[in-house]
C-alpha cells in the first residue's frame, strides 16, 4: 500500500490550552493537487472547507453531515448509482 492516501478523521483543536479532539464529523480528503483543492472549495463550500494547517497541502475537509448517498456533479447536478 505504499504510496496510497486515505482519507482520515479531522483532529480539531477545541481548546487553545488542550490536545486537538477527533472530529467524527468531518473526513480529511487528499486531492491530485491544490487546483483540484480549490476547485472543490469553490464548487461547494458548504461541504468542503479547509484550515490554516492543510494551506499548501493536498487536501480538503469533508463535512460528513452535507454529503449523501450521490455524489454531486459542478453546477448542482447529480450522478446517479451507475455513474451517468
Amino acid at each position: 500500500m505504499a504510496g496510497k492516501k486515505f482519507v482520515w478523521i479531522w483532529r480539531e483543536r477545541v481548546d487553545p490550552k488542550r490536545p486537538k479532539v477527533p472530529n467524527p464529523e468531518v473526513i480529511v480528503l487528499p486531492v491530485a493537487d491544490l487546483g483540484e483543492k480549490e476547485a472543490l472549495l469553490a464548487i461547494d463550500p458548504e461541504t468542503f472547507f479547509t484550515t490554516d494547517h492543510y494551506a499548501g497541502y493536498e487536501a480538503v475537509l469533508v463535512r460528513k453531515r452535507v454529503v449523501s448517498g450521490q455524489a454531486k456533479h459542478p453546477g448542482g447536478a447529480q450522478r446517479s448509482r451507475d455513474g451517468l
